[in-house]
């Protein structure tokens, strides 16, 4: 089949444990970046990453060459 496109993006929610506030001002720009990087290392795009002090959301574009639950991982 030629000229496939795939366009696969999930959005990801998830807290910190017991939801407790422990991303600070002073460090949330890593822990995007560091999101951001590791979605690099498995070769998707993390599009989108934010949050607040006790949860995170993530938009991650995807090959076609993982499962969701992979993803998530």
């Amino acid at each position: 089949m030629a000229n496939t496109y795939t366009s696969i993006f999930f959005h990801f929610v998830f807290s910190t444990k017991h939801r407790k506030a422990w991303i600070s001002d002073e460090i949330e720009n890593r822990v995007w970046s560091y999101l951001g990087g590791i979605a690099r290392k498995h070769k998707c795009a993390a599009l989108q990453v934010g949050g607040i002090e006790d949860h995170i959301h993530t938009l991650v574009l995807s090959p076609p060459i993982y499962a969701p639950s992979q993803i998530a991982k």
